[in-house]
């Protein structure tokens, strides 16, 4: 029975190929929130919560993915969570300079 399966290596390559194309997409998505982050020196949009269960997410997808050795899921999946552990420092950083900045609406 298995000398009837017959595998396809360039049908193969192509959808590893596709994969890896769609995995770097949604890995580039958070340079934009990232960028504005940094640029508007504001993070208040963003919830610690979803940010945690975003992280824990892409984790579970990462061990999961390298378990079964799927490398168009498990690189773009570790740098995703490069991304997000970097959304999380970033809002840490300005949230506490919020905190600490005196409001001016208040003189």
């Amino acid at each position: 029975m298995a000398d009837c399966i017959s595998v396809n290596t360039d049908t193969d390559k192509a959808i590893e190929i596709l994969g890896l194309i769609g995995g770097l997409l949604f890995t580039i998505c958070n340079i934009p929130q990232i960028y504005k982050i940094i640029k508007t020196k504001s993070s208040s949009d963003l919830s610690y919560p979803s940010l945690f269960i975003y992280i824990i997410g892409i984790i579970s997808i990462t061990i999961y993915s390298i378990y079964f050795d799927l490398l168009s899921i498990y690189v773009p999946s570790l740098i995703e969570c490069i991304f997000a552990l970097l959304l999380i420092i970033l809002k840490y950083i300005y949230d506490k300079k919020k905190i600490n900045t005196p409001n001016s609406a208040q003189v």
